[in-house]
């Protein structure tokens, strides 16, 4: 569902009101659906098995997983690339006090 705004006076912001995130958006949202649409479900399976190395620490097989996905995508996955420099900006060894995620600020 779009976000409803309502228009108020020239040059004033108006209010915006977004429905509550449900888990059903990566299905029921077009956009999402289309940004999506290129990844196919054995795709699905080598980035999940990247996300739980990389999560876990062990970054030489999230680096390893994250680069199949590269060639399943003709080198076009940006989440994938974006993971990739991460882990090879610590030269694939998850740092001493890694907990399982980055902050992003």
């Amino acid at each position: 569902m779009p976000a409803k705004h309502t228009p108020k006076v020239l040059g004033e912001a108006p209010d915006i009101v977004l429905p509550p995130f449900t888990v059903d958006i990566w299905e029921n949202d077009q956009d999402i659906v289309r940004l999506r649409c290129h990844f196919t479900p054995e795709m699905r399976v080598v980035w999940d098995k990247g996300v739980d190395a990389f999560i876990a620490g062990d970054w030489m097989m999230a680096r390893e997983q994250f680069n199949l996905v590269l060639t399943m995508t003709e080198q076009k996955d940006g989440p994938s690339k974006l993971l990739l420099s991460k882990i090879e900006s610590f030269n694939c060894i998850a740092p001493p006090d890694w907990s399982g995620h980055r902050c992003l600020y």
